[in-house]
Order: structure tokens, then sequence, then C-alpha cells
């Protein structure tokens, strides 16, 4: 009578738990670069609104300039983008520094980050 498993059967279980697990990881993994990669839109998609708000209510400012630059401290300060908007890919706040480029188009305004420093 056999009472356990022999040392074949033992590989074979472990074989297939190590492919099972490591293509588990590969999804999870692309899941969750993925899901960052969505909130870093939204994040940027809120600055981008918080700088068309702003564009709206300063339009006089930038009416008759080819593009203007605002910094993200600037919009957080006066309320049109929240103050603890964090960026996923860096796990930590966006510096206030982050400058957003307002371009003025045929068809409206473009907004940009701009990551060249004294952009005015």
């Amino acid at each position: 009578m056999k009472n356990g498993f022999t040392l074949i059967e033992l590989l074979a279980v472990v074989a297939i738990i190590g492919v099972i697990s490591s293509i588990a990881f590969i999804t999870v993994d692309r899941a969750i670069k993925g899901s960052t990669n969505r909130l870093y839109q939204s994040q940027v998609e809120a600055i981008y609104d918080g700088a068309e708000a702003w564009v709206i209510d300063n339009m006089n400012i930038v009416s008759d300039k080819e593009f203007y630059c605002i910094k993200l401290s600037e919009l957080q300060e006066k309320g049109y983008v929240d103050k603890d908007l964090v960026n996923p890919k860096e796990d930590k706040k966006f510096d206030g520094n982050l400058t957003i480029k307002i371009t003025d188009n045929i068809s409206g305004y473009k907004y940009s980050i701009d990551e060249i420093e004294g952009c005015s």
C-alpha cells in the first residue's frame, strides 16, 4: 500500500503552481500599471480643468498672448485645483512648481504640462 506522493508527483504539482503563479503575477502587475496610468491621466485632467476654469475667470490676462504659463501652486492657492493631488507614478504630491502652458489655438485654448523652466 502506498502512503504518500512520489517525488515526480510533487515536482509536477510544484511546476504547475509555479506556472499558475507566474501567469497571475504578470496579470496583476499589468492591471496595477494600467490603473496607475489611468489615475495619473485623471489627475492631469483635473489640473487641465482647473487651468481652464482659471482661464475663463482671467480671460483678460491670456486673451492677447500667444501662450501663457501658470504654476500649479497658483492654481491650488486660488482653489482651482485640489491641493492634495497625488502623482500615482511617484506616489507623492505633484510639485507646486509644475508649469501648465496655455496656448491660444484657432479652436480655443490648449493645455499642456510644460517641462521647460522659466516658461513665461
